[in-house]
């Protein structure tokens, strides 16, 4: 696995460092956005570990415009002391794939980067239709008559769960362990990225799109 870990602090990097030399690891390290930008020009990577606090660019601009502009779908964790739903809920919108909090365990965010480079790779749908609702998983892009809407992140994983479910609804437990994978998920972090998804489809698509099951769920209304 090729990784790229954009982390500002030497301390933590020597640590990731040393247990990233692993033989199924390759990693590369960038102490700030532009040092990232130069190593992703050159080189492609399998994951992206991006600290939230960088110097000069925060890691969430960052994601933002390899997201938006370089158009990378390479799967991208958060790290980042801070923990509230808002702080997660702009890394989400940024276009993370996952949000880990400092302090961590190295082998939790190794189990987290294989969970992400396997689903990515076990994507090989080349579309999914729900009536006139169409999605590429294999460029995140929804499509709904003339009207189009690009995905990323975890929002992306979310949508083709509700997509290969529709007409039933997905329950918060479906979303933890088949997008997530983590039996332990934060509830609150599922919905924080559910209204992320929402606002994000109801900007480019239009209202309503995905509806609210009380007390079980969510599903697409379509």
């Amino acid at each position: 696995m090729q990784v790229l870990f954009v982390e500002d602090n030497k301390m933590l990097c020597d640590n990731l460092a040393e247990y990233f030399t692993q033989p199924d690891y390759r990693s590369d390290f960038a102490e700030d956005a532009l040092a990232a930008l130069h190593l992703l020009a050159k080189q492609q990577y399998d994951v992206i570990v991006l600290d939230v606090n960088l110097p000069g660019s925060a890691g969430t601009q960052l994601c933002q415009h390899l997201r938006t502009n370089l158009k990378l779908t390479t799967p991208v964790i958060f790290l980042t002391a801070m923990d509230r739903v808002e702080d997660k809920l702009l890394g989400f919108q940024a276009g993370a794939d996952d949000y880990l909090t400092k302090p961590f365990d190295l082998r939790e965010l190794a189990v987290r980067m294989d969970v992400l480079v396997r689903r990515r790779h076990q994507n090989t749908e080349q579309k999914i239709a729900c009536g006139n609702l169409v999605y590429f998983p294999g460029q995140l892009l929804v499509e709904q008559g003339t009207a189009r809407c690009q995905l990323a992140g975890l929002a992306a994983q979310m949508f083709a769960l509700l997509m290969r479910s529709h007409p039933n609804y997905v329950s918060l437990q479906d979303f933890a362990e088949q997008v997530w994978q983590f039996d332990e998920v934060d509830d609150n972090t599922i919905r924080t990225q559910i209204y992320s998804l929402r606002k994000l489809l109801d900007k480019h698509l239009g209202p309503g799109l995905i509806k609210t099951v009380h007390g079980l769920g969510y599903r697409l209304a379509v």
